[in-house]
Order: structure tokens, then sequence, then C-alpha cells
């Protein structure tokens, strides 16, 4: 009696697993995506993780862009080390720890000394798009390009066809990020 119970078990496992469709992943294509520089809002959030030869940053990533302004909020695993990071024209506003500082300068210059690791956010605000930076050229691959010495590579696709899986490399630094939900 036990086994036709084992063998009604597995059947009907095996009957379910079959029934279960196959998500079609959609593959990343530079072309056709010039309409999404002119979004003027959009917000994502997921998961990130930086790293280089001494560093490494992970945890949450929201982030939110609107014209003229880029707000990206991370935090650790538990909420721990949250940091906010506002990115204005001319400045950059970080709140760590509840000590808020702006700072003057180059945005990617500011914000990878704050981490520790090197991160070109003046690119990236494109490249999460499935977009390259419109003032630099690239050399594009199949499933990716490579603009200022950064290979940025789109692992997975969401139904949108908006990124959720991208890697961007150059040398030893890594960003690896995974963006759950966009809204625009």
């Amino acid at each position: 009696m036990i086994r036709f119970y084992l063998l009604l078990v597995l059947t009907l496992l095996l009957a379910s697993c079959a029934s279960v469709p196959e998500k079609d992943e959609v593959a990343f294509d530079l072309r056709g995506r010039e309409s999404l520089y002119e979004l003027s809002e959009w917000t994502f959030q997921g998961r990130v993780s930086v790293t280089d030869e001494s560093n490494a940053v992970s945890g949450s990533i929201e982030w939110s862009h609107r014209v003229g302004e880029d707000h990206i909020k991370l935090s650790g695993p538990f909420g721990q080390g949250r940091t906010r990071i506002v990115i204005f024209d001319r400045h950059v506003e970080i709140d760590s720890a509840g000590e808020k500082i702006n700072y003057f300068g180059g945005v990617d210059k500011v914000v990878s000394s704050r981490l520790g690791v090197e991160l070109p956010v003046s690119s990236l605000k494109y490249w999460v798009l499935g977009l390259t930076s419109p003032l630099l050229s690239y050399k594009a691959f199949a499933g990716g390009f490579v603009q200022d010495g950064w290979r940025v590579s789109y692992l997975s696709m969401q139904a949108q066809n908006m990124p959720r899986k991208i890697r961007v490399e150059k040398g030893k630094a890594k960003l690896k990020l995974i963006i759950n939900q966009w809204e625009m």
C-alpha cells in the first residue's frame, strides 16, 4: 500500500512539473531602445554588489531618476548601513549614518571615493535602462557593449524589455545588479 501511495505522489509531482510553462527569456538588443532616452522619470528597486581588489559593497538599491537629479538609496543586509545619494547637475549630496555632506566636483569621483569602490554613476544611469551614455563612444557585442573601458553585459531581460540582470566590469572593478521592479 505504501508503494502505491509513493508511486501516486511521484506521478503527481512529475505531472505538475511537466505542466509548468517555461518563461520566455527576452534577449538584449541595443537597437530600438532610443525612446528610453526621452524618459523624464523612472524608478527601480533591486540588489547590487560592487567589488574591486580591496573593497566590496552589497545590499539593496532603490534608484529614482528625475530630470536634473537622481536619488540612490543603498542599504546593507537587514537595512544596515543606509546611505542616500542625491546627484544634482553641479553637486552630490551624501547622507550616511545621519551625516549629510554636499560635495562639488565630478560625480563619479565623489561617489567612488565615498563608497570605496570605483563606480561610473554618470554612465550607469543610462546603462541600467539598457542604453549607452550619449556622450561617449561604444562598441556593441552580443548581449551588451563596451563604453569608457567598462564592459556592460545584460544577462537577463524582463518581459517589458527592461534589464533584469546586469554585470558591469572594468579591470578588477565589478558591479552586479538585479532589478526586481521597474516603475516608469
